[in-house]
């Protein structure tokens, strides 16, 4: 028996870089996975490559309902949802404080914050 058989993750951010390698590690202990991601083409091709245990939801984390939505997808394809990793971040502007203008600001809040809070409540 596998630690994770029988139980359903959702992984945001889980298309490329640590959250592909999170899918891998739960698919790998028997868990059946929703790849959350907004990128489509490699977040689909991803769950087609792993199978049956694995399915792909456009999920942007800025938006609450896609969030939901995504949740509503693994209770509704895998029965439940056991296991939330908000994996999903971003970074800024790589210039120095007191130089940035925050343009992306909001953005990168959105991601990195918002979409945890809205993904740890749900």
């Amino acid at each position: 028996m596998k630690e994770m058989d029988g139980r359903v993750v959702v992984v945001t951010g889980g298309a490329s870089g640590l959250g592909r390698g999170m899918v891998e590690l739960f698919v790998e202990e028997g868990a059946s996975v929703v790849i959350a991601d907004v990128n489509h083409d490699s977040g689909a091709a991803f769950a087609e490559q792993l199978g049956p245990t694995a399915a792909f939801a456009h999920t942007d984390v800025r938006d609450a309902d896609q969030i939901q939505a995504t949740i509503d997808l693994a209770v509704e394809r895998f029965g439940g949802l056991h296991v939330m990793c908000n994996n999903a971040g971003i970074g800024g502007s790589f210039r120095r404080f007191l130089d940035d203008d925050f343009a992306d600001f909001d953005r990168v809040m959105a991601v990195n914050i918002f979409g945890v809070m809205v993904g740890s409540k749900v």
